[in-house]
Order: C-alpha cells, then structure tokens, then sequence
C-alpha cells in the first residue's frame, strides 16, 4: 500500500516568493515601501525599549519613587533610634527623669503617698 504524504499549503509562501522577487527585480516603489516599513518597526521597537522593560523610562521612574519612600523610612528610623538612645541616657544618668518615669507611666508612689488620678 502505498503512502500519500500531503503537503501542507502555506498560504504566505506566494506572498513571501513575491516580496523576494520584487526586491531582486528592482521595483523601487517596492523597495520605499519596504524600506519606510522597515523604519517604522525599529522605530516602533526603539520606543517600546525606551518606555518599557528592565531599563524603561516607567521602570526607572517607579525605582525612583520606591528609592524617596526607603530614605524617609530611613530617616524615620534614625529619629526613633537616637530618641531611644537618648532616653536611655536619661534613665541611667538622670534619677529625676527615672522618677518621672516612674510617677507617670506606671503609677508608682512613694511609701505612704496617696495617689490620686483625675479624669479628662
């Protein structure tokens, strides 16, 4: 029995068999024609590279963006670590300091000392 093997169609194959034989032949209307389409999509790509990727303009701009909210959180960090420090120096140098601590945040009292708390 013999085998048929069918040959798929390529509907572009007319098409491509001609653009080859119109460039070789030396249509110049052609050939602008293929050239401006040519300009267009490396235009076309040029500007995609520019505005999107690893390294587009959108990319580049939302780092940036991210890069002002990391420094004022670093900022804010500092600040609330030389507040601790300096509040820790407080406590162990200044005994006034450690009894207003004392009084106010956690409601101690002197051996026999009435301690009164009024209402806002």
């Amino acid at each position: 029995m013999k085998k048929h093997y069918y040959k798929k169609k390529n509907p572009l194959r007319p098409l491509v068999e001609n653009v080859g034989a119109r460039l070789a032949q030396g249509d110049s209307h052609f050939r602008r024609m293929a050239v401006k389409c040519s300009v267009v999509l490396v235009g076309v790509f040029v500007v995609y590279s520019f505005l999107a990727g690893p390294y587009g303009l959108f990319r580049i701009s939302r780092l940036q963006d991210r890069k002002a909210e990391l420094i004022t959180e670093n900022r804010l960090l500092l600040v609330g670590i030389v507040d601790a420090d300096m509040t820790r120096k407080r406590l162990t140098d200044d005994p006034h300091y450690l009894e207003f601590v004392a009084r106010t945040r956690h409601l101690l009292a002197r051996p026999g000392e009435t301690v009164i708390q009024l209402q806002r």
